[in-house]
């Protein structure tokens, strides 16, 4: 006999931002979305703020190393809900359903890593 696991915890096999705001926080959606905006802003708690003064020009990246935000939404849309989250705690469900509106920032985020040549310390974790 197999016992899904839906059984067990109770819960539906498709868990939503309603369902997480009702379970962790008391039907709170907002407060789950201040939790979650928490969560991403940590990654950059440890950096000073920039000095405008010592930014150098810009440096043009090549083309073939550019991600665009409609590839890095295919990614996010494929990630696997019932794998494990990684060690921003985001759950991979989140990050699917969510792929439209994070894809992005999260393209911002790496092509500036990616210009700059530098990897923020919590990626290297």
């Amino acid at each position: 006999m197999v016992v899904r696991s839906e059984k067990i915890t109770g819960q539906s096999a498709r868990t939503t931002v309603e369902v997480m705001a009702r379970g962790l926080h008391n039907r709170n959606i907002s407060e789950l979305c201040q939790n979650i905006n928490v969560s991403l802003q940590a990654v950059s708690d440890d950096l000073q703020p920039l000095n405008a003064s010592l930014i150098p020009p810009a440096q043009v990246c090549p083309a073939d190393y550019i991600i665009y935000p409609y590839e890095v939404e295919s990614k996010l849309s494929k990630l696997d809900p019932s794998k494990a989250c990684g060690p921003d705690d985001l759950p991979n469900w989140f990050l699917r359903d969510f792929a439209v509106w994070l894809s992005e920032p999260v393209a911002a985020i790496y092509n500036a890593s990616l210009c700059e040549g530098v990897v923020p310390r919590q990626w290297k974790l």
